[in-house]
């Protein structure tokens, strides 16, 4: 003989329940992970765009710097530019994609370090890259073959 039947009506429901909290729980970790991911790569691209002008005026810097650079016998001193001040200010200007120039002020100081006179002396370049509003009163940075 069997005896009472019992009452187990509402398991499946309750189950399905659990799994959809479960998985939305899931869900939203990792929608956090994504969206953290997607707002860090977002900024490194702004900065990135931000970043371009000044990083070609600075390349073309470097590159006046490898390829102008004369040594002067007399004063012991390397020219560029046929200068041979310390402090040399160019400007320089840069179109972006939309075709809008950017004027950048660039400032390259010198400074020998260690030796006597011109022996073993070493000269260090610094190069510091500022944007401008309007187009600074200085000389165009001058090209890069002499």
């Amino acid at each position: 003989m069997t005896g009472p039947r019992r009452n187990r009506r509402g398991y499946a429901l309750m189950l399905t329940m659990i799994f959809v909290i479960f998985f939305g729980a899931v869900l939203g970790i990792a929608w956090r992970q994504i969206a953290s991911a997607l707002r860090v790569e977002q900024f490194g691209e702004i900065r990135r765009q931000s970043d371009r002008g000044t990083v070609q005026a600075a390349a073309a810097a470097m590159k006046v710097l490898e390829t102008r650079l004369r040594w002067d016998a007399v004063a012991g001193s390397p020219k560029l530019a046929d200068s041979d001040a310390a402090a040399l200010t160019f400007k320089k200007s840069v179109a972006d994609d939309q075709g809008n120039v950017r004027w950048y002020s660039i400032t390259m100081t010198r400074t020998a370090t260690g030796g006597t006179a011109t022996a073993n002396v070493t000269t260090d370049w610094t190069i510091n890259v500022a944007c401008e509003s309007a187009e600074p009163a200085c000389a165009e940075l001058p090209n890069p073959s002499p």
